[in-house]
């Protein structure tokens, strides 16, 4: 059973993205015990466009409380409400992957290479260290806003098992089937 929560978000999003997978894996996995892990990351669309996305795989029974875990996360993240001693741990997760991503010279060239590709200058990566300890909890705040009222959830299962739960906590559903491959439309 699969659920991908996604937005559209702008920027650099290292804090974000490391402090939502803390905070969604102890909600999701050691609250509920409904997952063996929760994702968040960033896929790059042509023409420029970002998607945050949240995902994990989780049992039926647990769907709709994982839903509204990642929901309300998404929600007191939007409004600034982030603890500071999490804030700092997720900054601290970034700062230590930037450093151990770089230790060996093919490394430290896929950096460079991704820098280029983005358009980004050397004196960028020499900044990352000060951006990473600046970020504020309203700078995560700013990140969601885009997403506020536009967030898509996608679930990979039987509607008969999902739906209940699902209306339990308000999340309305729309189904769309995807047809098989080699059948008519």
């Amino acid at each position: 059973h699969k659920v991908v929560t996604a937005c559209r978000v702008p920027g650099s999003i290292d804090v974000l993205r490391s402090y939502l997978a803390e905070e969604l894996f102890q909600a999701i996995r050691n609250q509920t015990g409904s997952s063996y892990g929760v994702y968040a990351y960033v896929v790059n669309h042509p023409g420029g466009a970002r998607a945050l996305q949240i995902g994990g795989a989780v049992g039926i029974e647990q769907t709709a409380l994982s839903l509204k875990a990642i929901y309300e996360l998404l929600e007191q993240i939007a409004k600034g409400l982030v603890p500071p001693e999490k804030l700092n741990q997720a900054r601290y997760v970034v700062a230590r992957r930037s450093l151990s991503s770089n230790l060996g010279v093919g490394e430290m060239m896929r950096t460079l290479r991704q820098a280029v590709l983005h358009e980004q200058s050397i004196k960028s990566l020499e900044q990352r260290p000060q951006r990473i300890a600046a970020v504020k909890a309203t700078d995560l705040a700013k990140l969601l806003a885009p997403c506020r009222g536009h967030v898509v959830t996608a679930l990979v299962s039987k509607e008969k098992q999902v739906r209940p739960s699902l209306a339990q906590f308000g999340i309305p559903v729309k189904i769309i089937d995807v047809p098989k491959p080699g059948k008519d439309k």
